[in-house]
């Protein structure tokens, strides 16, 4: 990976992900992607609430809905570059406070979240990791659950997409 020439921030989604899941990541570091990854140079929205909707269990089971993943038989599944535009990314009313307050809590849980990830990277002993690994999972939960709240699911409609996470999960 090579510094971006504009020297911008943004973030990547990988093409064929090892879960029927978007796994979407962040970098500061102004690289260069690899072909199996998408990059995505947004300027309406912050990068990093994107990144909360896209990681979120929500836009996977809309994406595993909608064939937005598509799997093929004893291959990855892969994420095709048109259909990713076609994601339903919750357009933030400034003016609406509560919009405006879902929106700065799902930056601030998706920074946490890179700390998160950042920390378990550098995790040396089994405690440690095993420690972050459950700061991470929480932190993954409170994301989806401002998700959840940001698209107006009802109870009947979470417990759909959870169930389909836990299949997945399980699988």
């Amino acid at each position: 990976m090579l510094p971006t020439p504009l020297g911008r921030y943004q973030a990547f989604v990988r093409q064929g992900p090892s879960t029927p899941a978007i796994t979407a990541a962040y970098d500061e570091n102004k690289f260069y992607a690899h072909q199996t990854l998408h990059v995505i140079n947004e300027k309406h929205h912050s990068l990093k609430y994107l990144l909360g909707i896209l990681n979120s269990s929500l836009m996977s089971f809309f994406a595993r809905e909608s064939g937005i993943i598509l799997f093929g038989e004893k291959k990855r599944p892969q994420i095709r570059t048109k259909a990713l535009s076609t994601v339903p990314i919750c357009v933030i009313d400034p003016s609406n406070k509560n919009d405006q307050e879902l929106h700065d809590r799902i930056i601030h849980s998706a920074e946490l979240m890179l700390a998160l990830q950042q920390r378990s990277t550098e995790a040396r002993t089994e405690h440690d990791k095993t420690t972050v690994q459950r700061q991470i999972d929480v932190t993954d939960e409170q994301i989806d659950q401002l998700v959840y709240e940001l698209y107006g699911l009802t109870p009947e409609e979470i417990s759909i997409v959870e169930r389909a996470r836990k299949m997945l999960d399980e699988s």
